[in-house]
């Protein structure tokens, strides 16, 4: 029984429940939202039902979170979960006061900056594992490692549903020496003999055509890879434990593209790149220098690397090298 103090007819009551849009001023905004509210029975004037009070502030600051992009509190709360980290060392961590989090899970409204923020590292563990990284002096040992490792599953998981993460991953780890730049054309080498060797593509992502040659966006956005490269450089040990998506046929072909490619730097393989047919078709003619996004398309990395290796001769991955090699005495005899 739903029963709440009547101030009209001075007595408790069994209220009924009404659902109605109601308007309030944010901010200078006016905004509209659904409230509910307990009604008396007997005189028909709305009663006071604190779970109702509570519910329809949260439905008008939702609203208006709403309206101008900002992060939910549902989503705030999500965050500290999904990295197994406390509220203290995240707000440290994001280079905040140490209450910070703490007054936006208690509902406080963040500023679009703080929200942004928020939603990014809601979105990438990406971007959370290259703040962890940057700032884990910031807060305790223990605290950094609950949140590596919780970070480190959801890439993972991330890696399982695009295989062109794992295959990025590979890259560096097999490599001596990689670069960003090298990398990109590394991934663009790969899913190119990947077809001419054996009729498919390795991952199913599409290829731009920027200024410095191919590119894959997801893993150029991810700062994952950045933060491995720097920690590998510097002596840092690194075992992955999310390479299944690749099969024995992949890792030969990736074997073969860092030997045969990533001796070159990624000046050198930029070159390669920019006098072959899929980048130079996806730049339609653009100046140097100036920016494109245009898609290589697949059939055109098909076709090139097909040519490629029916001209070469190349019908195993130990065989790509004699491309690579071709390709370093045109552009450097």
């Amino acid at each position: 029984m739903k029963e709440t103090y009547c101030e009209v007819c001075n007595k408790m009551v069994e209220y009924n429940t009404i659902e109605q849009e109601e308007t309030a001023e944010i901010g200078g905004d006016t905004i509209v939202y659904r409230s509910v509210s307990g009604i008396c029975p007997c005189c028909g004037n709305e009663v006071w039902v604190g779970e109702y009070h509570d519910r329809n502030l949260t439905s008008m600051y939702d609203r208006y979170r709403e309206r101008h992009g900002i992060i939910s509190r549902a989503d705030i709360l999500k965050i500290p979960e999904m990295y197994d980290i406390g509220k203290r060392p995240l707000s440290l961590l994001l280079g905040w006061g140490e209450q910070t989090y703490t007054r936006f899970i208690e509902g406080k409204i963040p500023s679009q900056k703080y929200s942004n923020t928020l939603k990014n590292i809601l979105n990438s563990p990406e971007v959370f594992s290259e703040l962890l990284e940057s700032n884990r002096t910031l807060i305790t040992i223990v605290a950094y490692r609950k949140a590596r490792a919780a970070c480190d599953n959801l890439l993972a998981k991330n890696m399982e549903k695009h295989k062109i993460l794992s295959v990025a991953e590979y890259l560096i780890l097999s490599a001596k020496d990689i670069t960003r730049l090298s990398l990109q054309k590394a991934l663009y080498y790969a899913q190119g003999f990947s077809y001419a060797l054996t009729g498919t593509f390795m991952f199913e992502n599409d290829c731009e055509a920027w200024v410095n040659g191919p590119v894959y966006e997801v893993v150029y956005r991810s700062a994952r890879y950045d933060s491995l490269i720097e920690r590998l450089s510097e002596g840092d040990e690194y075992t992955s434990t999310s390479l299944t998506a690749l099969t024995a046929q992949d890792k030969e072909i990736l074997d073969a593209v860092v030997s045969s490619f990533l001796k070159y730097s990624g000046g050198v393989l930029k070159m390669f790149t920019h006098s072959e047919t899929p980048w130079i078709l996806a730049r339609n003619g653009a100046p140097d220098g100036e920016k494109t996004r245009n898609i290589i398309t697949k059939d055109s990395i098909k076709e090139y690397f097909s040519r490629v290796a029916d001209e070469y001769g190349i019908t195993k991955p130990s065989e790509i090298r004699k491309y690579s090699d071709a390709m370093f005495s045109k552009n450097f005899s």
